[in-house]
């Protein structure tokens, strides 16, 4: 069985191109268009990691992100964000996740998803 990857982006055209990527690189993939789901499938799948497109107006964004750390499951998380947030970078290392600025190249999300 292949690894699965969830994408969470309220961004439709950028959770196409992610999913697109990550799907080429031999993973399943997972891209709801609907944050809300994630919580619920973070729930019931294991997945190898989550990407996540960090939108610091979009407050489910930042309840995902929450949410993972509170449950431990902050280190499958590679944050990909426009703006410097020091606080969630420092809780995203802290638990072992990555964080990835934008604009970033394809090849360094590929390797920090391996």
């Amino acid at each position: 069985m292949k690894n699965k990857i969830l994408i969470v982006s309220t961004n439709k055209d950028h959770r196409f191109l992610l999913a697109a990527l990550i799907k080429k690189s031999g993973f399943d993939v997972e891209a709801p268009s609907d944050i809300s789901q994630c919580k619920g499938l973070v729930d019931s799948i294991n997945y190898y990691k989550i990407v996540i497109d960090f939108n610091l107006m979009d407050s489910s964004n930042q309840k995902l992100c929450n949410y993972l750390e509170y449950t431990g499951k902050l280190n499958k998380s590679i944050v990909i964000n426009a703006q410097a947030d020091d606080n969630l970078a420092y809780r995203v290392f802290k638990q072992g996740g990555r964080l990835i600025d934008k604009p970033y190249n394809s090849k360094d999300l590929v390797r920090a998803i391996h």
